[in-house]
């Protein structure tokens, strides 16, 4: 802006490119990559970072969102759309990788010239560590800059059971999935700050 009197030495105007950068940004955590299917298997590597889940949906036609995570394993998907139970997909998401993931053939994640989404989630950058800070020891991979933490637990058929999740904070949002319930009624449960 227009100043009246000169800047001191050694003072800035208060400005967003006058600012120091975080430790850590969004797209150090977080990216949508949009791609073609190719049909054959390929790497997406345009991610910037180690990839510890991605969510991945055609966008040209009607299908579901799956979630792959690398706690759970590369093949094992869960629709997130529905409530269907955790399957095996070995030609979806084959491989998570240090800077994007591996697809294989399923047209559901390749179809040849039809067109995806994928949002890709840093995490810690290696497969899941046992948390026993809850009454149900958890494994969790866990981004503590990005704020986020993708665990997996035993149940065991208790109210109000504690769990760890590896932030180091409390969390303000929470979804949780039965992975092996046959009932498909059985969906997504969400919760947010005061309710869990």
């Amino acid at each position: 802006g227009d100043w009246t009197y000169t800047v001191p030495t050694d003072y800035k105007e208060l400005r967003p490119f006058n600012l120091p950068a975080p430790a850590t940004q969004g797209v150090d955590n977080f990216y949508a990559d949009e791609y073609t299917g190719t049909g054959a298997e390929h790497a997406r590597t345009s991610y910037g970072f180690d990839v510890g889940a991605t969510i991945v949906k055609k966008t040209n036609t009607v299908g579901d969102w799956h979630l792959i995570d690398e706690n759970r394993g590369a093949t094992l998907n869960m629709e997130i759309n529905n409530g269907n139970v955790e399957s095996t997909d070995a030609q979806g998401v084959k491989t998570f990788d240090s800077d994007g993931i591996t697809l294989g053939t399923d047209t559901d994640y390749n179809q040849n010239t039809a067109t995806f989404i994928s949002y890709g989630f840093h995490l810690s950058g290696a497969t899941g560590v046992s948390n026993s800070d809850g009454d149900i020891t958890t494994t969790v991979d866990a981004n503590e800059f990005g704020l986020w933490s993708n665990g997996k637990f035993t149940g065991n058929a208790t109210a109000a059971q504690a769990l760890g999740h590896g932030l180091g904070t409390k969390v303000a949002f929470v979804f949780v999935k039965n992975r092996d319930d046959a009932e498909a009624a059985h969906g997504w449960f969400p919760g947010m700050d005061g309710e869990y």
